[in-house]
């Protein structure tokens, strides 16, 4: 119910607040190894990104690419209409619907100023109502917006192509394709900050094999360990970086009767250190 979750109440500043946020919390989770996780956050950050073309009047501004300065570290996503300035006028109602083209003010559009609509029941990080101003700023719109009655009637969203929900509904395709275009861009900008390998594991893009060493630790080993270990090490470098490059690793120690506990991850030097660590004593060899 957060207008800056969705880019609406012109939350503009805090939305982007918000994706910046997510930004960092993504990264983070990748460097961490932590896949899942980024992937979820992702997901919100994709939510949030992509409700920009379809709650704001970006497309209807005439621009034909995505906002480069969205979730961008510094940089400035445009200029804001005045809480003061009015951004939309009636639209007409047609049977069950309003129609709306052109309902947005043409010195907003013409100015560059960002504006969205107000949605019914939204608040506020504190839990306050965020209530549309009356006979100035746009609605949401849509037959499940409670503010679609309040003047200026109607609304401005592309969430759909039908205009029973979205009163801009023929914009929908292009605020669609932005939208796409600009969840790409986010993935190049991981796929740049954090490499192949780990853009790959974060989007569980790995099919490769698996390199599973099953080392025996008994203390019948104790003259043959270091040489174990050392074929282990040119058996895995030998793989790093190749097109036989291992997408996880597993290490089994073996000390009869007992084995484990083993060790799985994708992280190649991880997978060397605990190799490292490997001493054979005990086990039931006399």
């Amino acid at each position: 119910h957060l207008p800056s979750a969705h880019f609406d109440a012109e939350k503009f500043v805090d939305a982007n607040a918000r994706l910046l946020d997510l930004r960092t919390a993504v990264l983070t989770a990748i460097e961490e190894g932590e896949y899942e996780a980024a992937r979820e956050l992702t997901g919100q950050l994709f939510h949030t990104l992509q409700d920009f073309y379809s709650h704001s009047n970006w497309v209807e501004m005439g621009n034909t690419g995505p906002n480069l300065n969205l979730a961008v570290p510094g940089a400035d996503i445009g200029p804001v209409a005045d809480p003061q300035i009015q951004t939309c006028v009636d639209c007409s109602k047609s049977l069950l619907w309003y129609q709306c083209e052109g309902n947005i003010i043409n010195a907003v559009n013409q100015q560059g100023l960002l504006t969205s609509g107000y949605y019914g029941g939204q608040t506020d990080l504190t839990g306050n109502e965020v209530p549309k101003p009356e006979n100035v700023k746009c609605s949401h719109g849509g037959r499940l917006d409670g503010t679609q009655d309040i003047s200026p009637k109607g609304g401005i969203n592309k969430d759909s192509e039908w205009s029973i929900l979205s009163p801009h509904s023929e914009y929908h395709y292009q605020a669609a394709q932005l939208a796409v275009q600009a969840s790409r861009n986010f993935l190049n900008m991981i796929r740049q900050a954090k490499g192949d390998g780990q853009f790959a594991n974060f989007l569980n893009l790995n099919t490769g094999s698996t390199l599973c060493f099953v080392i025996d630790t008994t203390g019948s080993m104790a003259d043959d360990i270091a040489a174990s270990k050392q074929r282990a090490f040119e058996i895995i470098d030998s793989r790093i970086g190749s097109p036989t490059e291992p997408s996880n690793y597993i290490l089994v120690p073996f000390s009869d009767p007992d084995f484990g506990p083993a060790l799985v991850t994708n992280e190649a030097d991880l997978f060397k250190q605990e190799i490292d660590q490997l001493r054979a004593v005990g086990g039931g060899d006399p």
